[in-house]
């Protein structure tokens, strides 16, 4: 399930990642197989940025949703997980 806030889809820019509702992280979307460790507030969340798409590849939450949700490419479509507070949106 998708929700976007714009009528039509546009191609994301950089990532924005949160921790907390504080941005930690923005990432130049064009990036080319970048991989990343996010601490979390229970365990880590490892992203990865490539092609214009951004997945969270393994967490330490325990049902994965995050990582069962694939990738996102559009702008204002995100990732969350929820156990260790982390949000990784599309801009």
């Amino acid at each position: 399930l998708k929700f976007y806030t714009r009528q039509e889809e546009s191609n994301t820019r950089n990532f924005l990642v949160f921790h907390k509702d504080k941005l930690v992280k923005k990432i130049d979307a064009s990036e080319a197989n970048l991989n990343l460790r996010i601490p979390g507030s229970k365990g880590d969340v490892f992203l990865n940025v490539n092609n214009r798409k951004a997945r969270v590849t393994q967490a330490s939450c325990r049902h994965k949703n995050c990582v069962n949700s694939g990738s996102i490419s559009l702008a204002d479509e995100s990732i969350v997980c929820i156990p260790n507070e982390v949000l990784i949106l599309a801009e």
